[in-house]
């Protein structure tokens, strides 16, 4: 679900959610993985959740979509 499709814009909005039944990845299956991520006026927040015996683990991220400039 969003708005716009240029995150770089102010006015873009998105909201994701994607759940990951499982991931085989360098011979370990991964478990119930839960992304959530949230986009609006310039700035990101979400979370990463698993509660895999393998990847039990929960992440937090936020911060602001600018564009790379070369220095």
């Amino acid at each position: 679900q969003g708005i716009k499709f240029n995150p770089l814009e102010e006015e873009a909005k998105a909201k994701l959610s994607l759940n990951i039944d499982s991931l085989h990845y360098n011979r370990y299956d991964y478990r119930e993985i839960n992304l959530d991520l949230k986009l609006s006026d310039g700035a990101y927040n979400g979370t990463i959740v698993s509660n895999s015996s393998d990847a039990n683990l929960a992440l937090t991220m936020n911060g602001v979509v600018t564009q790379q400039t070369d220095h």
